[in-house]
């Protein structure tokens, strides 16, 4: 089993196997982390998230098995929160070994229902989106093919969270450490305190200054608070 912890990342709407790049880059010194991807399409029309969700899971446990660590947690941003939440719950009742900590990122919580970043069916929309990501994203924002390309994987993305049906669950057994821009339009700071109703008693929430993209600013602090999530964890383990 190789020592420390791996990071799962959940990519938000529209977001490839790249999109967490300028997070990742942020740590200090190398980070273990895998990107999950999925064709939003195929799930759009069978099963939507749960049964993305329960596919994940068992990637999880696969990689898990393949590759084993220590401790590993999850990640999400914006609708990979969402994800990373019915992920969560996913792994729980497959009964498998439970991640040390959810990290969640620049959205409301699931019992507040769905609040979509861009429209899919307007281009300017959608390219609005893009600007917001920065990175290569922004840079190809200008291109109409490439919106249009992006349009219809956020229309399937997007009828992701939309179509979902939040049903109560007991809180995890690990913390939720959520995270979000203080003046971010899409996820106030009073709505993500509701993240904390789904984690242990140890979880909390991190404001930072910036909008909806603040990940990209602060991206040290993120790993930095996530990194210390796990270690209390494994510090509050029994020998």
């Amino acid at each position: 089993m190789t020592a420390g912890t791996r990071w799962y990342l959940m990519p938000y709407a529209g977001g490839g196997p790249r999109c967490y790049e300028r997070l990742t880059r942020g740590a200090d010194g190398e980070l273990d982390a895998t990107v999950l991807g999925w064709d939003p399409a195929r799930y759009a029309a069978d099963g939507g998230l749960e049964r993305l969700a329960r596919d994940l899971g068992d990637e999880i446990a696969a990689d898990l098995a393949e590759r084993p660590v220590d401790r590993y947690g999850l990640f999400g941003h914006s609708m990979g929160a969402l994800v990373a939440f019915e992920v969560a719950g996913a792994l729980r009742e497959r009964r498998v070994r439970q991640p040390s900590a959810l990290g969640v990122s620049g959205r409301v919580p699931p019992q507040c229902g769905a609040r979509p970043a861009a429209d899919p069916d307007q281009p300017d929309s959608v390219a609005r989106y893009l600007r917001s990501c920065g990175g290569e994203l922004a840079q190809a924002a200008d291109d109409p093919e490439f919106v249009d390309i992006v349009c219809e994987r956020l229309r399937h993305d997007i009828g992701l969270g939309t179509g979902h049906r939040y049903v109560p669950r007991p809180p995890m057994s690990y913390p939720v450490v959520a995270f979000g821009g203080a003046s971010d339009p899409l996820a106030a700071p009073q709505e993500l305190a509701g993240w904390l109703d789904h984690g242990s008693p140890d979880s909390w929430l991190h404001l930072c200054a910036g909008g909806h993209w603040f990940l990209w600013d602060h991206a040290a602090f993120v790993l930095d608070m996530l990194r210390m999530a796990v270690e209390r964890r494994r510090d509050a383990a029994p020998a």
